[in-house]
């Protein structure tokens, strides 16, 4: 079964709850059903967007869809993928790669903001904050 993710360029890992927490757009896949209340344990821990890998055998694509229908009653962010959504898989990788590398990075602004901007002008408490 993670040979199918290998063969669409993703590389899975397993990692302990507690690396995957630490990461900028967390991934939990399915291997088997039975496990939506392992993972919304997960999720009740981690209050970031959360991305749900699935499978197409051992109720692995049920469980996660239980996953997610619970996550986004909750009104929580949530994608849920499989194996068959290659392109969607890696925009998702690009993302969570960029993540890392912009994490503990500084965000700067430099001279004020245009007159024109009415909408999108930053509040400046924002930047010191983080």
């Amino acid at each position: 079964m993670l040979e199918k993710f290998r063969s669409l360029g993703l590389n899975l890992l397993p990692r302990e709850e507690e690396a995957i927490a630490g990461e900028p757009f967390p991934a939990l896949l399915f291997l088997t059903g039975g496990t939506e209340h392992l993972a919304l344990e997960f999720a009740g821990n981690v209050q970031k967007p959360l991305l749900l890998l699935a499978h197409f055998g051992h109720n692995s694509l049920p469980a996660a869809l239980e996953t997610l229908a619970r996550l986004r009653e909750e009104g929580r962010k949530a994608w849920l993928l499989t194996e068959a959504d290659g392109e969607e898989l890696l925009r998702f990788a690009r993302v969570a790669a960029l993540g890392r590398e912009l994490r503990g990075k500084r965000v700067g602004l430099i001279g004020g903001a245009s007159p024109w901007l009415v909408a999108s002008s930053p509040d400046p408490s924002v930047f010191w904050e983080k």
